[in-house]
């Protein structure tokens, strides 16, 4: 393996700072007991306190959202047109 110069880390590093992630998982973080009350399963809706918070963070950070949830398995489409739903921006 070889070893990484100075160029290289300074490299890797702007790359590091430049991408922000959020591992976003729905189930009792968007969707939690107070937004449940409303409607459950792929009817539920996001809790608008919490959507507000993560629209904060993400247009603070310019964080990308990454689906850590089990409702990645409806699809990017329908995850998307979910969260656009929601109000996520």
């Amino acid at each position: 393996m070889s070893k990484l110069n100075d160029d290289d880390e300074q490299s890797a590093a702007a790359v590091v700072a430049a991408v922000s992630l959020i591992f976003l998982d729905f189930d009792g973080v968007l969707v939690n007991r107070r937004s449940l009350t409303q409607a459950s399963g792929i009817q539920s809706k996001a809790d608008a306190d919490c959507v507000a918070t993560l629209n904060r963070i993400t247009d603070a950070t310019g964080a990308v959202i990454v689906v850590s949830s089990t409702w990645r398995r409806l699809g990017l489409r329908r995850i998307k047109e979910l969260l656009k739903s929601w109000g996520v921006s």
